[in-house]
């Protein structure tokens, strides 16, 4: 959870980014993921959302936690993007929608704000829900009010293009009227005269044919709403899915829609590419939708290709993979130490490396015991003790596991004709030493040390010579050593080199006196101390026979 400033120091992130999901920079609108949601309006991550610059109300959207801005016409806050969705209404409510007015000749505003249906003999708009309130009526008026036809009492006439129905004159009867004046008042009872369709009882009592339209046998001034007039003056039913009227039989001749509306038609439902928005009017998904809610690609319910952090696209972008989780293709993050792709989320599925390669796992740097070549992890040398830089070679620090050459190389051993000074470093042998040494000094080489050993052994052989008792004695002394030791009845001295573990304590502690006498602080106590040990682990073994190996073995 920290990110690298100038001076490749790590720096803690925003306290809003998602911890496991790292950063790019110090600010909340540097975070990779967000520990809360994130503005969309500014890119920031934010513990709740605010307000947008205008006053309008936000949503989180949880598809991938961001903040959206509710629609225009919403108030209090919402629950998505549409306007049927606003929490309460800035201006009116339409059904379930959200609008800045009501619709014309549908609906009036109630004292609510919500937008209510005229009456059905209403067109053209209205200020109350009663037949008295249209602002123009669908068939006649009768003293201020929309009625589907006169009353009795009333004869229907027109004026200024208007169907009016007109009081009778007051001498007219129960039977009404069929004009103005006393003359128009009807004095026969008709009621038992039945005509057949398309004809009418006139105030005579005879048949005959309807001056306006028909409907359902019987003759009107106009057709009744849900109706609409054929090209024989008969009032026929609209489509199912019309609401208010229509001007011809099929779903597209409306004048308002029962449910939805998809491009021009009627419908009882919008098609699976399409969404409702707040006035039921179907629109069409975005086109990388499958289904969806909404005009963008963020609001899909379903992809035509891959989902990536809630927003439907054609392919997977770049530092991402495709996959399938819970039955959907989505897109998968590359680790982030991948570059240019990725087969799948882990360090060892990137195509290339953003920083190294440590086998086949991504890394930001590689690690100890080994350095970067062209993008990769190398391994250092084995005699590296704190790891290595540019080349296996180069040590750091110069610190080496065993010793150290003067150019600055690690090795192992030091040569034949060198040895290892206090600090670990490998130096020559005096030019006299032909066998290897343990110091500096002619005196330090081994093959003087081997001829000091021959000498010895040749004055001891001589003594054996000349004075038998001696020998004598020292047969006794090895009897008794080996009676001490293993029971065996062979005499130790007996054993070709016997004495060699004694010549070369003696040669060891002969070098360090002088040593310490010439006064050299060098360390040769780990060569010195291999010889000692070899001498008393293989006694049988002299001085001479020892390889370089064996001294100079870390």
């Amino acid at each position: 959870n920290t990110n690298t400033n100038t001076n490749n120091l790590c720096q803690p992130c925003h306290s809003e980014c998602e911890p496991s999901a790292g950063c790019s920079g110090p600010e909340a609108s540097d975070c990779v993921a967000c520990r809360h949601m994130r503005d969309s309006a500014t890119g920031s991550c934010v513990p709740q959302c605010p307000s947008s610059s205008d006053g309008t109300a936000t949503y989180v959207n949880p598809q991938d936690n961001s903040c959206q801005p509710c629609d225009a016409e919403c108030a209090q806050g919402c629950t998505g993007p549409l306007s049927s969705q606003c929490t309460a209404c800035r201006h009116q409510k339409n059904g379930a929608a959200c609008v800045a007015a009501c619709p014309p000749r549908a609906t009036h505003g109630g004292a609510d704000g919500t937008c209510l249906p005229c009456h059905e003999l209403c067109t053209g708009g209205c200020h109350g829900p009663g037949p008295g309130n249209c602002t123009a009526c669908r068939s006649a008026v009768q003293q201020g009010v929309c009625v589907s036809d006169c009353s009795v009492g009333f004869f229907p006439t027109t004026k200024n293009g208007a169907l009016l129905c007109e009081a009778c004159d007051p001498s007219c009867g129960h039977l009404g009227c069929g004009e103005a004046g006393a003359s128009g008042c009807r004095h026969n009872d008709c009621s038992s005269t039945s005509c057949a369709a398309g004809f009418e009882v006139d105030e005579d009592c005879n048949c005959v044919e309807c001056p306006l339209v028909q409907y359902q046998g019987s003759c009107k001034p106009t057709c009744p709403v849900g109706t609409f007039e054929d090209n024989n003056r008969v009032c026929q039913e609209c489509h199912v899915e019309c609401l208010n009227g229509c001007t011809g039989p099929t779903a597209d001749d409306c004048v308002q829609c029962q449910h939805f509306q998809s491009n021009g038609t009627c419908v009882a439902q919008c098609n699976s590419h399409e969404f409702a928005d707040g006035s039921n009017l179907c629109i069409s998904c975005h086109p990388d939708c499958d289904t969806c809610t909404g005009p963008k690609n963020a609001d899909c319910d379903s992809c035509y290709a891959v989902r990536y952090r809630g927003v439907c696209m054609q392919s997977c972008p770049n530092g991402t993979f495709p996959t399938h989780v819970d039955g959907q293709d989505v897109c998968g993050d590359c680790h982030p130490q991948c570059s240019n792709g990725c087969a799948g989320s882990l360090a060892t599925d990137c195509e290339t490396c953003r920083a190294v390669r440590f086998g086949d796992v991504c890394m930001d740097r590689c690690p100890l015991m080994t350095f970067a070549l062209n993008g990769v992890c190398m391994n250092c040398s084995a005699q590296c003790a704190e790891g290595c830089a540019g080349s296996a070679a180069n040590c750091v620090n110069g610190a080496c596991l065993n010793f150290r050459l003067v150019d600055g190389s690690c090795v192992e051993r030091c040569a034949l004709n060198e040895y290892p000074d206090a600090s670990g470093m490998c130096q020559t042998c005096h030019k006299s030493c032909s066998s290897g040494c343990v110091g500096p000094l002619a005196s330090m080489c081994l093959n003087q040390l081997s001829t000091t050993e021959r000498s010895s052994q040749s004055t001891a052989t001589t003594a054996a010579a000349t004075t038998p008792t001696s020998s004598s004695s020292e047969g006794k002394l090895g009897s008794a050593n080996s009676a001490d030791g293993d029971g065996s009845s062979s005499s130790s001295s007996s054993e070709p080199g016997g004495s060699s573990t004694g010549l070369v304590v003696f040669g060891v502690i002969v070098a360090v006196v002088v040593l310490v006498g010439l006064g050299y602080k060098f360390n040769v106590h780990s060569s010195l101390l291999t010889l000692f040990q070899r001498g008393r682990r293989y006694p049988s073994v002299s001085y001479t026979s020892l390889r370089d190996s064996d001294v100079f073995a870390p």
